[in-house]
This record gives structure tokens, sequence and C-alpha cells, in this order.
């Protein structure tokens, strides 16, 4: 074990109302604890060596919902430029790819893109995501998205990283940030009703951040950012308020629960994407949702 992931934590909320770890490890003992514990199997670990027909769907459905919400807040795709920060798979660059947008990516290791996408694998940098991003900058061509989806929550500085992402974006450009829906409304009051015996989503060293979509909002909009949408995913956790689909009480439901999300995701989907995108705007408007995402750009940033 790594003193990362040995140490007691506690909570302590931040002035614009998200949740952050204390004590904050430090850069070293987080990249230590990524090297050591979270990639020692990076195969196993962290993706799945096979996605199946349905699995493949769903990845699909959330990619053509972020391109939809870049569409309708003006970066339609074709010609622009794309940059995915923490890229995984690479299921989200080939999407962004085929939409005509110039993708690139970073990410800490290159072993999901190189699985399942290798053809583009060419166009991702590795390594720590604030040096390549500091190359980026300097390299000055502005990007009109930077896609960052559960990346924000890992980082020691969420506030500096936002930043980041607003130096790398060219007018009129937006920033896709997806985070999970942590001590939400949802969670709190699934302890509340003894449903749950703690608060199951609180995991550091891994997670160091915890947001709301109230506090997502206030973190943008403190860095500078408008926020010009706003959507939720399909809340999973609603399943905890039943006895029968608790995955969190008995984690051997967790693989059902997951796989009747991705068929009733997939059910709505089929009203169309612009139908399916109002009812996910209105669960993060109730608070629900496992997953956020907002669009953002910079305050006063108009497009040509």
């Amino acid at each position: 074990m790594t003193e990362a992931s040995d140490r007691k934590y506690r909570v302590e909320r931040q002035p614009e109302g998200y949740c952050s770890v204390t004590p904050m490890p430090t850069k070293d003992e987080l990249r230590a604890f990524y090297a050591d514990v979270y990639y020692q199997d990076l195969p196993s670990t962290s993706y799945q060596a096979f996605y199946d027909e349905e699995e493949r769907a769903y990845i699909d459905l959330r990619s053509r919902q972020i391109l939809y919400a870049l569409a309708e807040a003006g970066v339609p795709g074709p010609g622009q430029r794309l940059l995915e920060i923490g890229v995984g798979e690479g299921f989200f660059m080939k999407a962004a790819d085929q939409a005509g947008f110039a993708v690139e990516g970073v990410d800490f290791s290159a072993y999901g893109v190189e699985a399942f996408n290798p053809e583009l694998a060419p166009l991702v940098r590795t390594g720590d995501a604030y040096d390549l991003l500091d190359e980026l900058t300097r390299e000055g061509q502005g990007r009109d998205a930077v896609v960052l989806q559960n990346v924000l929550e890992h980082v020691i500085d969420p506030t500096g990283l936002l930043l980041s992402i607003a130096r790398l974006l060219a007018p009129g450009g937006c920033a896709v940030i997806k985070v999970p829906n942590d001590y939400s409304r949802l969670q709190t009051s699934a302890l509340e009703r003894g449903l749950v015996d703690g608060p199951f989503w609180f995991a550091p060293p891994q997670h160091l951040h915890y947001f709301t979509a109230e506090s997502l909002t206030a973190l943008c909009e403190a860095q500078g950012f408008e926020v010009c949408d706003l959507y939720a995913d399909f809340p999973v956790d609603w399943f905890l308020f039943h006895a029968g689909s608790n995955y969190v009480a008995d984690p051997t439901r967790g693989k059902a629960a997951h796989r009747a999300r991705i068929a009733i995701d997939l059910l709505m989907s089929e009203a169309g994407i612009g139908r399916y995108q109002d009812f996910c705007r209105a669960l993060a408007g109730v608070g629900m949702g496992r997953d956020l995402t907002v669009l953002a750009r910079r305050a006063g940033s108009h497009g040509s």
C-alpha cells in the first residue's frame, strides 16, 4: 500500500460548495498511488477486455449526447479542433473524429486507446496532464472544444485544471466537463433512510473532489466560465430504494443494476437524441443522475 491509500481522510466543503478530501495527498504521493496500486494491473483493473453489442451502443449514446450538446452550443464539428483530456479507450475521440472534428488527446497511459482504437493512438500525448496542457498552451492554437470526462474529481487542483482549459479554448469554444454526482440529495437520502450503511461514494485517493449540479456550476463560474448547458445521465442510485435491487447492500446485484440502466437509457434514446437530451437536462434540474455534464465557455467569449 502507498502512503496515499493508507491515509485517513475527512471531508472539507469548499467555498463553491463542492467537497474535497483532507488532508490532500501530494503530487508525488498521488503519482505513486496510480503507479503502484491503481495501474499496477492496468489491463484488468482499468478497462474491460470486451464490450458486447448493447454496451457499445450505450458508449455510442454517451458520445452522441456530447456531440449533440456541442452542436447546440455552436460547436458543430467539421473542421473544428477538439482536445479530450483523459481519452480512455478512445471511443469518444473516434465519434468526434467521425463527426469531422480534428481530434487530439492527452492521457496518463495510451493502453486503452491502443487496445480499442489503435488508429487514434498517434493523436494521443501521454504523461502528466498539467505538463501536457502547458505544452499545448505554449503551442498557441486554440481549441474549439475541450472534453474532460470523469477526470476533475481525480486531480489535486481542479481550479488550476479549469484555468488551464480556459487558456486552451478558442473564442466561442466550449469545455465539456463530466463528473460523478456525489453527496447528492438522492445519496444522502438513501443514507438517512438506512438503505446504505455509509457514504459508499467516498473513495479517496481515487476521488479527491465531490460535485453536485450546483457546486460544479459554481466552481466553473468562479473560474470565469459561463455554463451554457447542464445534463445528467440515468440515476442508477434509484435502485438503492428497492430492496431487490440495492447493489450497495448486496454488491452481487451491481452488474444487474448496470445492465438495467443501459437497457432503460437505450430505450429512452429511441425517442430521438433531442428528446432524450431534454430528459437528461430535467434530471440535472432536480439533482438526479449518476454523472453530471456541464458545457461552459469563457465568460464574454463569442464565436466567429
